[in-house]
């Protein structure tokens, strides 16, 4: 067929005998070699969407990977239908297939899927799409009562994938929501006082070591050891960063320092706008405050008011703690 394809004006002549072969290799291969010879493959998709052979239907999946058109999004999206929840080569000839055409691909299957997309094989698509709209449905599965928690690791992973407000929004979601019950019951909001003390080493506090010491305490942290009483202790919560900007950085936009906008030994650098403790608090219904040193506003060159020198007002500082 290959051979068949280079004579002039062969290609064409090479599909059509290979559309009609009862091997499900050729008529697979018609579409390559349409891709080969630079042909347009929405014709050919159209007359493969529904064969019978999931193998052929994974070509037609490849074959409109970076065809940016409504006709192959509606196209995409019957082949996604047809996603059995058994395939993994079947799925990831979707994910290649809607490359470059993610959006539309995925809100033309929304469509035509209804409330399937819930099913174990819409689930799937779902955790391989990389449309904007994707991330959100990831948070709404595993919130969901009726997915199982053995699947909530690889949909929180998917999320890796995807980028901007979308995800920010899901994991926002999922922050707010993870530990809630099904059928949540009234209850006071806890108040929140989070204490962040640069150069204290957990030795250094005596609910952590030094109230355990025998014979007489170097240093004596009875406030703290309050806190800790009242409270509770995150014995794992490791600092982020060598230097104090750089780990309220991380603290504040819940990022590790390999993909944190602020990290090492950064000092009075602006955090870029988006989600952190404070506005994930507020959007709970938290009224919030920060108190004490910042440096995360950036220099007066980054500002788009010129800040006034001591200016601790949220009115008239576009930087101040509690606008982030």
């Amino acid at each position: 067929m290959w051979a068949l394809a280079a004579i002039k004006d062969g290609a064409q002549k090479a599909i059509e005998k290979a559309l009609k072969d009862e091997d499900d290799n050729l008529r697979a291969l018609a579409l390559r070699i349409a891709r080969r010879h630079g042909l347009t493959v929405e014709p050919l998709v159209r007359r493969l969407v529904r064969d019978e052979s999931a193998l052929v239907r994974r070509e037609c999946a490849v074959s409109l990977h970076r065809v940016a058109t409504p006709k192959a999004a509606e196209l995409w999206a019957e082949l996604a239908l047809q996603h059995d929840g058994k395939d993994r080569w079947y799925l990831e000839a979707l994910g290649i297939g809607e490359k470059g055409n993610e959006k539309a691909c995925f809100n033309a299957w929304l469509k035509k899927v209804g409330d399937a997309w819930k099913a174990p094989a819409g689930r799937d698509v779902v955790w391989r799409s990389r449309a904007p709209k994707a991330a959100g449905l990831l948070a709404k599965l595993v919130l969901g009562p009726k997915v199982p928690e053995s699947e909530h690791p690889r949909l929180m992973r998917a999320l890796d994938f995807h980028s901007g407000k979308a995800k920010e929004d899901a994991l926002a979601t999922l922050l707010l929501n993870l530990d809630a019950p099904a059928e949540p019951k009234k209850a006071d909001r806890p108040n929140i006082i989070f204490v962040l003390c640069d150069d204290l080493g957990p030795g250094d506090l005596g609910v952590l070591w030094q109230n355990g010491r025998k014979g007489k305490q170097k240093f004596s942290t009875p406030n703290m050891d309050q806190f800790a009483k009242e409270g509770m202790i995150l014995s794992r919560h490791y600092c982020p960063a060598p230097s104090c900007m750089a780990s309220r950085s991380s603290l504040m936009t819940g990022r590790h320092q390999g993909h944190c906008a602020r990290r090492n030994t950064q000092f009075d650098a602006e955090i870029p706008d988006v989600h952190t403790l404070g506005s994930v608090m507020s959007k709970a219904g938290y009224a919030t405050a920060a108190i004490g040193k910042w440096g995360m506003a950036g220099g007066p060159h980054q500002l788009s008011i010129k800040p006034v020198r001591g200016d601790r007002s949220p009115k008239t500082n576009p930087s101040h703690p509690t606008l982030r």
